[in-house]
């Protein structure tokens, strides 16, 4: 789902007497903005959410909102291919980060390092891959 649904579900699931837009457009710009700054990362692919109490939605029942935003996947694996024998050297370690310029600082700091093999930085829309971005264009010259 994309922020701009959740923004209405967020709105239609709340009791009317329990939700002031008005207000919390006064205070973040929009609705939008409020989900976004008051949201928690899920972790995997992007996906963010935020709880309606039991006490302040229509059903009475506490409700999660969910979305995703744009994300950046980091991954790599601890050994290089010939020596991946047990099922733990098969897992990568994978990290998501929403904003381009940090996962690409990480994966840059990650990629020098001597236990880094097989790195790929690849961009999630919709908890969704995308496309994979090519680390070396980011390189410095000399590394190349």
């Amino acid at each position: 789902m994309s922020i701009k649904l959740a923004v209405k579900e967020f709105v239609e699931a709340h009791k009317p007497s329990r939700i002031d837009v008005e207000h919390i457009t006064r205070g973040f710009g929009s609705v939008e903005a409020y989900l976004e700054s008051e949201s928690q990362q899920n972790g995997d692919c992007g996906e963010r959410y935020i709880q309606i109490d039991g006490f302040d939605s229509k059903s009475g029942n506490p409700i999660n909102i969910c979305w995703y935003e744009e994300a950046w996947q980091i991954g790599y694996f601890s050994k290089p291919l010939d020596e991946r024998t047990t099922p733990s050297d098969c897992e990568p370690t994978i990290i998501f980060d929403p904003d381009f310029d940090c996962a690409i600082d990480y994966a840059l700091a990650k990629i020098v390092e001597d236990d880094v093999y097989d790195l790929t930085v690849t961009r999630f829309d919709d908890g969704a891959p995308m496309e994979a971005v090519d680390i070396n264009d980011y390189l410095p010259e000399e590394s190349q």
